[in-house]
């Protein structure tokens, strides 16, 4: 596909620090092709907020013309345009609010993965920046041990014999097990844990 005429990373960029969220360009592409789902859902709310914000742009110039026309008769045809350039305005404002809230949303949910595009700008208060590395350790163990993941690719899931195992990575990762024979049971592990520690307590479903 040839690259649009228009670059939307820069806005993409600076939406996200808007919305308080740290990002690292370089992970952009990485990142994509390992939860390609999610990035571009998240990626169009940005694209989709660029073009609303272009269209409020363009209201400018007619409102300020509008609300300054000379007499001699203007005045009355701007009586009769302003209501309508007002009604359009007000309505992009509230799709911008609305689309900006997704765009958030988005952010939350890549920042969870620990993948290292995202990450809250509180983190120079002292959260620590998520290494992209420990989560791709994860995922790529999870793989070879017999789990696929989901619609969702943050949570994976392996049935056995023995029982079923989900295990969700958002941030940390959390393993749940639903054996055949006795209780379900949960445990939840940081991202630096070592993905052999998080497999042996996943082979507790069988």
């Amino acid at each position: 596909m040839p690259r649009p005429p228009v670059d939307l990373t820069d806005h993409l960029a600076v939406l996200a620090r808007q919305v308080g969220y740290n990002i690292d360009l370089d992970e952009l592409d990485p990142v994509t092709g390992h939860e390609p789902r999610l990035v571009t859902g998240w990626a169009a709310h940005a694209g989709r907020h660029a073009a609303l914000a272009y269209a409020r742009w363009l209201l400018d110039g007619p409102e300020t013309f509008l609300r300054e026309s000379p007499g001699d008769g203007h005045d009355t045809i701007a009586a009769l345009l302003l209501p309508d350039v007002d009604a359009t305005a007000r309505r992009l404002d509230t799709q911008l609010t609305y689309t900006t809230s997704l765009f958030a949303h988005g952010c939350r949910t890549v920042a969870g993965t620990g993948l290292g595009l995202l990450w809250p700008r509180a983190a120079a208060a002292g959260t620590v920046r998520p290494d992209p590395g420990e989560h791709r350790d994860v995922t790529h163990a999870l793989a070879a041990a017999g789990f696929t993941a989901g619609h969702r690719t943050q949570v994976w899931a392996r049935t056995t014999a023995g029982g079923r195992a989900t295990v969700t990575i958002d941030g940390t990762v959390r393993l749940h097990v639903h054996p055949r024979a006795g209780p379900p049971w949960q445990a939840t592990f940081a991202m630096s844990t070592p993905a052999a520690a998080i497999l042996a307590a996943a082979a507790a479903s069988g």
